[in-house]
């Protein structure tokens, strides 16, 4: 809205000095703009006349909120709008463009700690990768490319970032250069032999005629940089020719390889590396995947299992 364009462009450019992540910039001004176009809508007009009733209201409002699939927002996608206005508020009045911060009287809602992303297990991703598919240009990248997510556990952005001196060949090692949270977590991790070997006739056979116009590693067929849509798009794509009955999206690999890697008894603060997570605790959640040692206890010490196990019937697969 026109009204507020003046502080749009103010705390914009105050941002973009903090040398914060371009995820983390993208989220904020997408946090003001729906804050914004809120208050134009109430009929607000000026910054001063926001106190606490009206942040209240906005709070109940994005409670209310629908995204365009008819879906409630999510607890994420209200936090971070929350978080944006606070952040708003708190720079319009450490530089006396506000007597006050009125934000102080939100509360941000609980984020429950909920399971992650659904993976799968290696014989899935097997299927998945190896389903027969027209040996073209394009099928090879999108085989390079969901290889490389699952033996590294990369998000989805980090994989479209990709440039092609990132991947040591010799050392067998893979540098992620935009890492979320920014340059403050690039990463130097692990990358296996089939990965490599995929990347490698991919570099060779597909991505050779682009190798003077663009370091990026993954392009589209007129040889641009990838977007992270299309590769969600190609990752669908191959779960409906696979027959998996799974709700499978791109953070699937990064699951999967988190939860492979703890079934084999890797060390956590490995996996924790290898995924890029700042705190422990968000890699602690995949081990709630990992129910195996659990599993093992509950038949040596319930009850119920140490009974003859002739007297049970057989489960019922259906």
């Amino acid at each position: 809205p026109q009204a507020f364009e003046r502080i749009y462009q103010s705390i914009e450019a105050h941002e973009h000095t903090l040398g914060l992540a371009k995820g983390t910039l993208y989220t904020h001004q997408r946090g003001w703009r729906a804050f914004f176009h809120y208050l134009e809508k109430i009929a607000v007009e000026k910054i001063e006349n926001v106190d606490e009733e009206v942040l209240n209201d906005y709070q109940i409002y994005l409670y209310k909120s629908r995204n365009s699939e008819g879906c409630p927002l999510s607890v994420h996608t209200r936090i971070r709008h929350l978080v944006a206005v606070k952040r708003l508020f708190a720079y319009l009045a450490r530089f006396k463009m506000l007597p006050r911060d009125p934000s102080a009287c939100i509360d941000l809602p609980r984020n429950p700690r909920g399971l992650p992303t659904s993976g799968m297990n290696d014989k899935e991703v097997k299927h998945l990768l190896q389903i027969k598919q027209p040996k073209t240009r394009k099928n090879l990248r999108d085989r390079a490319m969901m290889e490389t997510l699952y033996s590294t556990g990369i998000r989805s952005n980090e994989l479209r970032n990709l440039r092609v001196q990132d991947v040591d060949f010799v050392t067998g090692l893979l540098r992620v250069n935009v890492p979320k949270g920014g340059a403050d977590y690039q990463r130097v991790i692990p990358i296996g032999r089939s990965a490599l070997s995929w990347i490698q006739k991919y570099r060779q056979e597909v991505r050779s005629p682009y190798r003077m116009q663009e370091d990026t590693l993954f392009l589209t067929q007129y040889g641009k940089p990838i977007s992270n849509e299309m590769i969600l798009n190609i990752v669908k794509s191959h779960l409906f020719k696979s027959g998996l009955r799974k709700k499978v999206v791109t953070h699937s690999f990064r699951v999967s390889c988190a939860t492979e890697m703890l079934k084999n008894k890797a060390d956590i603060k490995f996996v924790q590396q290898q995924l890029g997570h700042v705190s422990i605790g968000s890699t602690e959640k995949y081990l709630r995947l990992v129910p195996s040692d659990l599993k093992k206890v509950h038949s040596k010490t319930h009850p119920r299992e140490r009974w003859n196990l002739e007297e049970a019937p057989c489960p019922n697969p259906t």
